[in-house]
Order: C-alpha cells, then structure tokens, then sequence
C-alpha cells in the first residue's frame, strides 16, 4: 500500500495563481455530473482544484474537488469513510455527495484517469485572519496565534475524531503516518529547504536562525523518539494531519455582531468549530495532530501546550509516555513548517518583497522552534519542579519521582528556552515566598 506523505504540505511552492473567475473544464464537468442541476458554480479563488457549487433547490453549497493525480479510488473512499465517522462523532465535518448516476451508491467520479468528488461546504469562517488567507498559492499553509478557547475546541474536535476512528485506524490497508515515519519524511524536508535556503541565508536572519536551530534539534528529536515507546505505538486513530488555521472555520457571527464589526471576543468560539482539509488524513500517533494544533494556531508555550493536552484529554486521554513525547513531534514539525513558510517567502520563484503577513509567519514558527527546541534538549533530565506540560490535565494526579513523593507543576506557562531555562526553578526563600525563575 502506497502511505501519502506525513507531511504533505511541505511539497507545496509558490505558485502563479490560476485565473479566479474562470473554473477549469474538467472541474465544471465533474460539477455537472454531481449536480446536472445546479443554481451556479465559481472558482474558488487560491485554489485551483476546487470549484464551489450552489445546488438547485436547496440542496446546499458543495465543494467539487479533483484530486491529486496519484490520488487513488481506495484513497478517496478511505477520507468518505472518515468524514462519516467523524460526523457520527459530533465533529463538524463536510458531507460527501453520491452521484445522482449511481441510485446514491457512487461517491467518486473519475476522468481521464483522475479522481472527483462532493464534499458539503461547511459554513463559518477561516479562523486564519486575512490578508493571509489570499495569498496566491499559499493559502493554507500559514500559521496565527488563535484564541485559547478556539484551539481547546480544536483539541476537543480531533479527539473527537481519533475515538471515532478508532477502529477503522486497526483495519489492514489503512493509510498510515506513523512517527518511526516522520523522522525520515522531515530529514527529506529538511535537506530539501536547507538546499533553497542557504543561498539566501546570509541577508536573512530567520533563514539563519531556522538552520542553525534546525542542525541542532533534529537529533536531539530523533534521539527522543527513538527512545520512546510511544513510537512502537499501534494506531491511536485516523488523524487530520492538516491542522493549520485556515483550515478551522469558526462558527458565522450573528448577524448583528457582524453588522457592528469585529470587537473584544468577536473571534472566541460561540458554536461548534469545523474542519477542512482532510485530503491528508491517516492512521497515526495524536501527538501528530496535536503537535500541528500546538504549533501552527497558538505557536509552542509550556501554556499552549498545557492547554491543547487537557481539552484532548476531556475526551481521549493521552498517557504519560505521549505526553512527555509530544514537544519533540512538536519540533519535527516545526522544522519542517518553518522551512516550507521560509522557502515560501525568501526561497527561489519568489516575485520581489514577500508579503508582510508570510515573512511575520515565517519569524513566529522560528521563534517557536528556538522555544522547543530549549525543550527538547533538557529532555527527560531531572529539574528542580517539573514542567507543567508534562502533565496534561491539571486535575489529574500529579506525577511521582521514582521511590515516591509528588512533584509539583511549574507555576510558569514559558516553556523553557534551554537546559533548566524558564523552569520556575525555586530561588532564595524570603519572608517564606518563592521566587518565580525567569
């Protein structure tokens, strides 16, 4: 069985766009054998796959999407399979249209050797604020710093969506991204950007930031996940493994809301959050998902972190072993990230000045990186209070040293930035205080 990419965005290159008012042919053919009645059709803009359909007598907005060309059938029923699972789940995910051909049986149509489908357009709004949102080619691959209450309901979505999977992740076939899988698949990442990069390297101080952190976390990263259990793990669920901003679409704002304009709150989750994206969904570790969730919404934090780790675990808890594991997933996927976003922004192809958006996307997933990978490299050693994010939920218990004896959550949300760094280690006692590190 062919495994898709772990990582599939980070093939992705800046790109000329297509025109955006003009839909493809094979497109508007697959449109019209879904739906031969249809109000109207558009392209959507950034998107040259996809094309956005209005079906006649409120039968809805749907996406009409032509897959990748290595795309297979098995491929494509694998993502219907999961949708329905998800939706079963509770999580807000697209429906999948049958072929009006088929008496409802028939869900993926093909052409000239590609494969079409009808997934539902959620409706809602892409928590990705704009401009970035528009920019040409890159549209989804560009990381903000989300509300807390949008990404514990992200959390809660993908956990959601790993129980509902739970089974389909153990059949025989399944597609897979497994964590032995993602060091090798960043490495290839990696030494493909660094290649782009390194010409550009010397004019730019994130290129060399995200280099020189890069050369040292990788192995320190690998180290950590070769020594874990929790990379022998059997599948855990089917995962999203697309977990970037524009891809949440949060609930669409009451109309009088929206009428008076973005206030204070105007982006808290007030109904249930949807997911797009799926094409990359796979069996695999959460702590794929939940490392995307962490790094690409919020950007890396010990309270990040914290936070993404308790809401999951409201509903498919993780153990103590994935969740000490879970910042150096984070720093692979920050390698990697980061290099598609720099590449984006500073790499060959590039037209002139990136836009300001992508070069600002492209610090913060550095400025993460260089965060966790002060993580990583303490690792498992002993510390004089324990990392908060070690633990997940805060009302479970705490964690014992061996022979006994609880140790206590740090007080600070910083992850640190190096060995013993931002650890809230105690200070001198004065008065019988304590003072906060950092």
């Amino acid at each position: 069985t062919r495994h898709p990419p772990i990582l599939s965005p980070m093939s992705t290159t800046r790109r000329d766009a297509p025109d955006p008012t003009v839909p493809a042919a094979d497109l508007l053919a697959a449109a019209g054998a879904f739906f031969p009645d249809a109000a109207s059709v558009a392209a959507v803009e950034g998107h040259e796959a996809l094309l956005r359909v209005e079906g006649a007598d409120g039968a809805g907005s749907w996406k009409i999407r032509r897959w990748p060309e290595e795309t297979t059938e098995g491929r494509v029923a694998f993502v219907h399979d999961v949708l329905a699972r998800a939706r079963e789940d509770g999580v807000t995910a697209p429906s999948v249209a049958a072929l009006p051909a088929t008496d409802g049986t028939g869900t993926i149509l093909v052409i000239d050797g590609r494969r079409y489908d009808a997934q539902g357009w959620l409706p809602g709004r892409p928590a990705l604020p704009p401009p970035a949102y528009t920019l040409p080619g890159v549209t989804d691959h560009v990381p903000a710093v989300l509300p807390e209450e949008t990404v514990a309901e992200a959390a809660r979505a993908i956990a959601h969506l790993h129980r509902a999977t739970f089974a389909l992740a153990g059949q025989r076939g399944a597609p897979a991204a497994t964590l032995a899988g993602l060091i090798p698949a960043v490495r290839r990442a990696w030494a493909m950007r660094r290649e782009r990069l390194r010409p550009v390297a010397p004019r730019r101080p994130e290129v060399q930031r995200w280099l020189a952190i890069g050369e040292r976390v990788l192995p320190a990263a690998q180290a950590a996940l070769e020594a874990s259990p929790v990379t022998g793990y059997p599948p855990r669920g089917v995962l999203h493994l697309g977990l970037w901003p524009a891809h949440l679409l949060l609930p669409p704002r009451p109309r009088a809301e929206a009428k008076a304009g973005a206030g204070a709150g105007a982006d808290q989750v007030s109904g249930p959050l949807g997911l797009i994206g799926w094409e990359g969904a796979a069996a695999g570790s959460p702590l794929l998902d939940l490392a995307q969730l962490v790094v690409r919404c919020r950007g890396w934090s010990a309270g990040a972190a914290e936070l993404a780790i308790a809401a999951y675990g409201e509903i498919w808890p993780l153990a103590p072993e994935e969740r000490r594991l879970l910042p150096a997933v984070a720093a692979l996927d920050l390698v990697a990230s980061a290099g598609l976003v720099l590449d984006l922004a500073f790499g060959p192809g590039g037209d002139g000045a990136p836009p300001s958006r992508l070069r600002g996307a492209a610090t913060s997933l550095v400025n993460s990186l260089e965060v966790v990978a002060g993580v990583v490299a303490q690792g498992d050693r002993p510390i004089k209070l324990g990392r908060r994010w070690e633990y997940g939920p805060r009302r479970g218990p705490a964690p014992t040293r061996p022979g006994g004896g609880a140790r206590r959550p740090a007080r600070s949300d910083r992850a640190p930035s190096g060995p013993n760094r931002g650890s809230d280690r105690p200070g001198p006692r004065k008065g019988g205080g304590r003072r906060s590190g950092g």
